[in-house]
């Protein structure tokens, strides 16, 4: 998994401490990391007037290999 995919993950996790006899719990909010992955494309999308390829230009920004 990437460097930025780990940290989109972890801003849409929500860590509740003291539950459940004080142990932590996580929760991980699938809807938040999706919009976060696509507000990440929709800035992609303004930076690559002049890039010859667009998914090539984001999955290089989101720090995926093809």
């Amino acid at each position: 998994m990437s460097k930025t995919i780990k940290e989109l993950a972890e801003q849409a996790t929500t860590i509740e401490y003291g539950v459940d006899n004080g142990f932590d719990r996580a929760t991980f909010d699938k809807e938040k990391f999706a919009a976060l992955i696509v507000a990440q494309c929709i800035q992609a999308f303004g930076e690559t007037r002049f890039e010859p390829s667009l998914e090539k230009y984001i999955l290089t920004k989101l720090g995926i290999e093809k």
